[in-house]
């Protein structure tokens, strides 16, 4: 692939049977890769971090917009997960625990439940958390 955003955005798009639209803010970068042999997803996370953007997911289309805090809230997927902790776990270690989980995730919403002993994160969907 070679030349700018959209048309490694669209050219990768082609070549799974998808069509890709864009964000009418988006600025464009040049683009030069070479990618064999890569599945859909894997494809559309390196053309993202080649040209700091995002793809969502659509029924017709990906759409594609500038990684940007701003352009997540406006457009990105919002992801929840709820982790079930412990019965051994205190307060005291679950309110630690919290702080840390903010400071780390950057999480728009991170809600911890002291009687369920869980702690739910909600954002829009850039970091992929690991299983319990």
């Amino acid at each position: 692939m070679q030349g700018d955003t959209r048309s490694a955005y669209e050219q990768a798009a082609r070549a799974f049977g998808i069509t890709a639209a864009f964000d009418p803010d988006l600025a464009s970068k040049n683009v030069k890769l070479r990618m064999d042999g890569v599945d859909f997803e894997t494809a559309m996370r390196i053309i993202g971090q080649q040209t700091t953007t995002f793809f969502r997911p659509h029924a017709q289309h990906d759409f594609v917009a500038a990684d940007t805090i701003e352009k997540r809230r406006q457009y990105g997927i919002e992801v929840e997960e709820t982790f079930v902790l412990s019965a051994g776990v205190d307060s005291q270690d679950l309110t630690e625990m919290l702080r840390a989980l903010r400071e780390i995730t950057r999480a728009n919403h991170i809600e911890l439940d002291l009687k369920s002993k869980s702690v739910t994160i909600r954002d829009h969907g850039k970091v992929k958390l690991a299983e319990p």
